[in-house]
């Protein structure tokens, strides 16, 4: 039997040191371990009041969010998020190694985890509005991905609080076991928590208080209800919207009792008996069912509520007192209304002509363009209908002279005949017609679906009856007349625009054939208007090319038969070598105001060819050119004439007789004074012909006077053309002019005129029109006849 080890004061001792270093273990695990528990409890709490203030602000941006409208709401809302991403980011950032490392040990790491999720929905969230900001989403799109963010972040920050729990649990669990190894530390830490404890609550009680304070400093009423439903508390904005008694409004009150009181007081009008039961309920599940509610108070107040719903059950209510905005809106609005009954005033105005309140130029042409519009779509390829509902019938309407109404009865009575015949246009069209003002005494008609040209003539008989009736104004009587021009879209019109200048055309064919008359657009006048613009184009594109040429007819001097100077003429030689007289084109240059340059062509051809002339020694002394009244307007012409004078021969401008010179402007009495000081000869071309009055010449103090042509043919004939002339060179003398006669076309005309007493002489019986060059020859060939000037001197 082997003996057992007998106890040694060594191995007691060093099983006391065992024991005490496990006693000082123990107290030291247990120090520490109440110390981890005591900091895991401040920790906690931190935590827990860290997830209040964030579950505070998130509600709140949440409550906001319904009412974004501007980017200053949105800027309010983004203010709660970003103090709610503040708790969360002092979360994740003050949390320290072993602080994560415990809670992974007690499996609340997922803690963390929410709060970085929070993070990233809340700088999603940023990232969203400055988004908005920058324009790349939409407002709506902006507030329905933002209230889904918050809606996360809600999420997150209940789904925090378990976890909390959890390590407070455990927290408290590690004190109890320290205090029960051993009872000093735990007091110690009893104490410390109780301390630690009471300054929580301090410091929560201090954060009530705020939130308090914050609450009352807002416009909105903010109410708290537990999940019975019963007010556990509110601010006193709460109180002043929800009741017309605020001193009612106490905790453990229902929503239903609070409604139903201030509906039964009046605070929100009279209500019918018997329905404020069902009112409440109405408003109740409005509420519930996540809709705002607006109540308007019998003081015209608009009341708006909502309610949002916590993690716990409760459900938070908000107030807002919307009368200012919605009073906005009410301003807004009718400024709106006025604002479009003023553009309907301005869009009338610009559509009808003050004067007559018929519609303007502007809206007969949308209505031609509209009825073109519609033949268009209506017309069947290669079939033209005449009068069918696709026809397009127009009346160009232009009163006869109506400048004598204005120059003799004044203003106010050609403001008045205007007024006249648009009641006459008013009175004899249809429904469907439109009649239209669209100058100054221009109207137009655009007849009515179905009419054809047989409708526009009668119309126009009826027209022209209407307004031969005397008019009367202010006891003034005057008669009126209108030159009518017809046209329809079956006359070959591509467009609208074709078709009105197709009844221009008419109007100008009327007033042409005498006026007060009606002219339809005919195919030949279709054509004559084709030739003319044809004629128009190779008229600008001669023009361009220097086509235009200076022919000379000699002048004779009538007693002595020498050539005595040129009439300068207008030809017109095309690329192809034939030759167009001036009758051929003349009159298209006049419509396109194109004489003055024909007449400036020929000037500047005429100096090219006396600079010729000089140098061979046949230049006559006289040169006389065809001057346009437009040309006489041209600040150029004296200049011209100026520097062709310069050259040698006297130059002289024919003016026709038909130019009223005692109704041309002062630019043109300027240009006809100076050209007289420059040298420059004045001849009144086809003298008798035209409506010159003898004052008029007497003002334009010509040096010489040209008799028309056409009281020089017939003058073997008829013994009253030679009175005539006869009389005209009277007229010479007693002016002190000399006397032209064209259009010589015999010998017996040359003897006639010359005993007549005319000074010059020219015509086909001495030379026709000849070019420059057939006139240098003529020139150095040409002698005068002694025989003829013995003849007609006896």
């Amino acid at each position: 039997m082997i003996p057992s080890r007998p106890d040694r004061p060594g191995s007691r001792r060093r099983a006391l040191r065992r024991r005490a270093s496990l006693i000082l273990v123990a107290i030291a695990l247990s120090v520490a371990t109440g110390f981890a528990g005591y900091a895991a409890l401040q920790r906690t709490s931190e935590f827990n009041r860290r997830n209040f203030v964030h579950l505070s602000n998130v509600a709140e941006a949440r409550l906001l969010i319904d009412y974004v409208a501007t980017p200053d709401d949105m800027r309010a809302v983004m203010t709660y998020v970003e103090r709610a991403l503040d708790e969360a980011r002092w979360c994740l950032e003050t949390s320290t190694r072993l602080e994560k490392a415990v809670l992974r040990l007690l499996d609340a790491e997922g803690a963390l985890r929410l709060c970085e999720a929070d993070l990233r929905a809340g700088e999603q969230a940023t990232e969203l509005v400055n988004s908005y900001y920058d324009g790349r989403v939409g407002l709506q799109t902006a507030i329905a991905t933002l209230s889904t963010k918050i809606a996360d972040m809600m999420a997150y920050s209940a789904a925090f609080e378990p976890y909390v729990a959890r390590v407070e649990r455990q927290a408290l669990a590690a004190v109890m076991l320290a205090s029960a190894v051993l009872g000093a530390v735990l007091t110690t830490l009893v104490w410390r928590a109780n301390r630690t404890t009471l300054a929580l609550w301090d410091a929560a009680q201090r954060e009530r208080k705020r939130l308090d304070a914050a609450l009352a400093a807002v416009d909105e009423g903010f109410a708290i209800y537990d999940s019975r439903d019963r007010l556990l508390a509110c601010n006193e904005a709460y109180r002043q919207l929800s009741s017309d008694s605020p001193e009612r409004v106490v905790p453990g009150l229902t929503r239903a009792e609070i409604m139903r009181s201030a509906l039964a007081g009046g605070s929100y009008g009279a209500v019918a008996p018997g329905t404020l039961t069902a009112l409440v309920e109405a408003y109740l599940a409005r509420l519930e069912a996540g809709l705002a509610v607006e109540l308007v108070t019998e003081d015209d107040r608009y009341i708006h509520a909502r309610q949002t719903a916590s993690a716990t059950g409760d459900r938070v209510v908000v107030l807002s007192d919307r009368t200012l905005h919605r009073r906005q809106e009410i301003v807004q609005r009718r400024h709106a209304e006025a604002l479009a009954a003023a553009n309907r005033e301005v869009e009338r105005q610009a559509r009808e002509d003050a004067l007559t309140a018929l519609p303007n130029r502007r809206a007969f042409e949308e209505a031609l363009a509209q009825r073109g519009a519609a033949r268009e779509a209506a017309r069947v390829p290669g079939v033209a209908v005449i009068g069918g509902a696709d026809e397009v019938v127009l009346v160009r309407i232009d009163l006869d002279d109506f400048k004598y109404v204005n120059d003799v009865f004044g203003h106010a009575v050609g403001d008045a005949a205007l007024r006249h015949v648009a009641d006459i246009l008013r009175d004899e069209t249809r429904a469907g017609d439109l009649a239209a003002r669209i100058g100054g005494d221009e109207f137009v008609l655009l007849l009515a679906p179905g009419c054809d040209t047989a409708a526009a003539r009668a119309l126009t008989e009826r027209l022209k009856a209407r307004l031969a009736e005397p008019m009367e104004h202010e006891g003034k009587v005057c008669r009126l007349s209108a030159s009518c021009g017809i046209a329809a879209s079956s006359s070959g019109a591509k467009d609208s625009d074709e078709l009105l200048c197709f009844a221009d055309t008419a109007l100008y064919e009327a007033k042409a054939r005498g006026r007060a008359r009606a002219e339809l657009f005919t195919p030949a006048i279709h054509a004559r208007l084709a030739r003319n613009r044809r004629l128009a184009d190779e008229l600008r594109e001669g023009l361009e090319n220097g086509e235009f040429e200076p022919f000379f007819q000699p002048q004779f001097d009538a007693r002595s038969l020498t050539i005595t100077g040129a009439e300068v003429l207008a030809r017109w030689r095309r690329p192809d070598g034939r030759l167009r007289q001036p009758g051929d084109f003349l009159e298209i240059a006049g419509q396109l105001r194109l004489t003055a340059e024909i007449d400036a062509a020929i000037l500047d051809r005429a100096a090219q060819t006396v600079a010729l002339w000089q140098k061979l020694g046949v230049c006559p002394p006289k040169l006389a050119f065809n001057v346009s009244s437009q040309r006489m307007h041209e600040p150029g012409l004296l200049e011209a004439a100026r520097r062709l004078a310069g050259q040698g021969p006297r130059i002289a401008f024919e003016l026709l007789e038909s130019t009223m010179i005692e109704e041309e402007s002062q630019v043109f009495a300027f240009h006809l004074d100076a050209l007289k000081e420059a040298g420059i000869g004045i001849e009144i071309d086809d003298f008798g012909s035209g409506r010159a009055s003898v004052l008029g010449v007497i003002r334009a103090g010509p040096d010489t006077l040209k008799i028309d042509q056409r009281l020089i043919r017939p003058l073997p004939q008829r013994e009253s053309m030679q009175r005539m002339v006869r009389a005209i060179v009277e007229i010479g003398r007693a002016l002190d002019v000399s006397i032209t006669a064209e259009g010589v076309e015999t010998m017996q005309h040359a003897r006639m005129l010359t005993r007549i007493g005319c000074d010059t002489l020219q015509g086909y019986a001495f030379a026709p029109p000849l070019t420059a060059d057939a006139f240098a020859e003529y020139a150095r060939a040409y002698v005068a006849p002694g025989s003829q000037r013995s003849e007609s001197a006896g």
